[in-house]
């Protein structure tokens, strides 16, 4: 928190130079002694006014400081300095005046002129208090305010990197780079390959506020996106189910893409043809590739995986892993029994 205003120095001198001139002026018109303003700067009862009010401050700012370090709860510590700190400060206030009375004026106070000064300074301590408080919740309310931006800007961010990574740009990139290739070469092919570029993006894009699609739509979204990077990467790759795979099954939209996506991004290969297969077990969906962990891991496909396994927190108890054998890198995915029901 920024410093206080009652912690300043500035503050702090002329906070009770002011209010104590004020309170000398208010016993005046009170005891109606107006004519006493012409020696104001003379007399010698207005200096101790202001000596009052500093000592009043000062043991009210000594109660805020007690406050702040020892992290009293904000109620407590409201009551305390509004109830007991500002009525001991008061009560010391009152001591110092009857005193002032017997050794300097030479005879004790009555009960009205002691209850003139208690009236007039326990009003100034609440609003002591009160100026602190204001200073205080306003900083509360300004940090929660900046929290809730930073908050909502994190939030922001994170929507717009999902969103990126979704297209996946380098992907598109690579997409459009062959795509000029093919065309000087091959005008059909371009066309078939402007086709399988197209399906995956319409895929991913119509799918993307989905929380589960069916097995049988993820195999053949995954089928498209092979064939796509056989183009880019020209490289022969193939998937191969182990077993049949039942169509009751759910998967997060882009599931298997990502697997994909990771197992050919993070391993090294040198064979002209992959082959990935797909394997059931249990309810566990696991796709495997012959090849060695690359020392540099790829970070879009891993932002993408991460991304995969917070879907799942939230879908499933199960949760997405990459399993690491000696030459085979695997990926297991949890299968949803049925797309989730919300009341």
């Amino acid at each position: 928190m920024k410093k206080p205003v009652i912690h300043e120095a500035l503050f702090r001198v002329l906070s009770p130079l002011f209010f104590g001139l004020l309170v000398y002026l208010m016993l005046l018109l009170m005891n109606n002694q107006t004519a006493q303003l012409n020696q104001l700067f003379r007399s010698q009862e207005m200096y101790v006014c202001i000596l009052l009010a500093l000592v009043l401050f000062e043991i009210l700012r000594l109660g805020v400081s007690a406050g702040e370090k020892r992290h009293w709860s904000e109620r407590k510590r409201w009551w305390l300095l509004a109830t007991v700190w500002n009525s001991l400060a008061v009560a010391l206030v009152i001591t110092v005046v009857y005193t002032y009375y017997v050794l300097v004026i030479g005879f004790a106070p009555g009960q009205g002129e002691l209850w003139r000064f208690t009236g007039l300074y326990l009003p100034g301590g609440w609003f002591y208090l009160a100026l602190y408080a204001s200073q205080f919740y306003l900083h509360k309310e300004n940090k929660e305010q900046l929290a809730a931006e930073q908050e909502r800007k994190l939030a922001l961010e994170q929507q717009f990197s999902d969103f990126s990574n979704e297209l996946s740009p380098g992907l598109l990139y690579k997409g459009l780079e062959e795509l000029l290739l093919l065309i000087r070469k091959d005008k059909t092919e371009a066309d078939d390959f402007v086709s399988l570029l197209a399906h995956h993006y319409r895929y991913r894009l119509l799918n993307r506020q989905q929380e589960v699609v069916t097995l049988e739509a993820e195999k053949e979204a995954a089928c498209h996106y092979l064939s796509l990077m056989q183009k880019i990467r020209r490289q022969e790759i193939k998937l191969q189910e182990l077993q049949p795979l039942p169509d009751d099954f759910c998967l997060p939209p882009g599931s298997l893409q990502i697997a994909i996506q990771w197992l050919l991004s993070n391993s090294l290969q040198n064979e002209t043809s992959l082959l990935l297969q797909l394997e059931l077990q249990e309810q566990l969906l696991l796709i495997s590739l012959e090849a060695t962990e690359s020392l540099l891991p790829d970070p879009d496909s891993n932002y993408a995986f991460e991304r995969l396994q917070r879907s799942y927190q939230v879908l499933s108890n199960a949760e997405s892993s990459i399993l690491r054998q000696p030459g085979r890198l695997s990926i297991s995915l949890p299968l949803l029994q049925s797309l989730p029901h919300h009341p």
